[in-house]
């Protein structure tokens, strides 16, 4: 959403629709999104399906009953899996068509470590600057064809995150986003502005025109 509202293009993708713990990234895009909608179970204090195979949230795949649990149905699951499988493949594909594109991933969040579909709240684990630059190389690897590129923000003063800049891959750009007592979900669009700005000015870049397409995976 935000992404977006700051004028940049986003490319659609499955994440749009997950709450994704940061090791879950890298197990999607190397597994190709194949586990999708296998199987799924109740979190009970997330008040959403898990995705057993990769430990993210499923909060729009699934019907809700009168107390506003989500119910597990075979042909849901089978929606959510072709659904899923059908929005990673067309984002990896519509990335592989554009060779020589400079590609801006975009991570919203700590280790996520406990799943929440509400990013104003700490990790009970603590981001390091080796999973931040694991996580880069591990885009990279994938996409060399592209400039890969990475922007980590997280909201401060909810979620907790030291990191020195000092000790990140050059082509990766982290902030804090400060965040008010009062903020909703969506988040602070000129907090958001300023970080791409920051970062595009890190980069060498003259504005987010720069950008051919900008991929949110948070």
């Amino acid at each position: 959403m935000q992404v977006r509202a700051c004028g940049l293009p986003l490319l659609k993708s499955s994440f749009d629709w997950l709450v994704t713990p940061w090791n879950a990234v890298h197990e999607i895009m190397a597994s190709d999104g194949d586990h999708f909608g296998l199987e799924a179970d109740l979190d009970i204090a997330a008040n959403s399906m898990r995705c057993r195979s990769y430990g993210v949230l499923y909060p729009h795949e699934f019907e809700r009953d009168s107390d506003n649990v989500p119910v597990l149905t075979p042909g849901a699951m089978e929606n959510c899996r072709s659904k899923l499988i059908y929005k990673h493949r067309k984002m990896v594909s519509t990335i592989n068509e554009k060779q020589g594109s400079d590609i801006l991933f975009v991570r919203y969040g700590g280790l996520a470590q406990e799943c929440r579909a509400w990013p104003y709240m700490d990790d009970f684990g603590k981001c390091t600057e080796e999973d931040v630059n694991e996580l880069l190389h591990s885009l990279k690897a994938l996409f060399p064809q592209n400039r890969v590129k990475l922007l980590f923000v997280w909201a401060d003063p909810f979620v907790k995150i030291s990191i020195d800049s000092s000790k990140l891959h050059r082509d990766i750009f982290s902030r804090p986003l400060p965040v008010g007592l009062n903020a909703t979900w969506e988040g602070d669009t000129t907090q958001w502005s300023d970080a791409f700005g920051q970062a595009f000015s890190q980069w060498g870049m003259d504005s987010v025109l720069s950008y051919q397409r900008a991929l949110n995976v948070a």
